[in-house]
């Protein structure tokens, strides 16, 4: 049994998703993992083109740039965050859930909530929490 197969990487728009994405792709070159980058978008993208190529397109090209070299594929959904990642990882058979942090502490985090402590918390599957370095 390979340890990792499928590797759920959730992404967004910021640069706190590409430190998770070269660490995917760092286990992906050990284990012979593909790599699903999901965007969860909030709403459904516009029918203009203009605007859904930069509601959609833009994570799939920071996605491409960081998973180069390993087998990947970029997925989006529609809806809460953490609902969508648990629903994909689910869906897509993924054996491990790779998740950016912000970190965020004290009051900041308490109105905010986390999203990634909601995964961690209703997960079946592995999470790995990555902070920017």
């Amino acid at each position: 049994m390979e340890l990792f197969q499928k590797i759920l990487c959730p992404i967004d728009y910021d640069g706190q998703c590409r430190a998770s994405l070269d660490l995917a792709r760092k286990i992906a070159e050990v284990t012979s993992a593909r790599v699903y980058a999901l965007h969860v978008a909030l709403t459904e993208p516009a029918e203009d083109v203009g605007r859904e190529k930069g509601v959609t397109l833009r994570p799939k090209k920071i996605a491409d740039e960081h998973l180069n070299g390993v087998e990947h594929e970029f997925v989006v959904r529609i809806g809460l965050p953490a609902v969508e990642v648990l629903d994909a990882a689910r869906d897509l058979g993924a054996d491990l859930i790779l998740i950016p942090t912000h970190g965020r502490e004290g009051l900041k985090r308490l109105v905010l909530g986390s999203v990634a402590e909601h995964i961690i918390r209703e997960s079946n599957i592995p999470v790995l929490t990555v902070r920017k370095s």
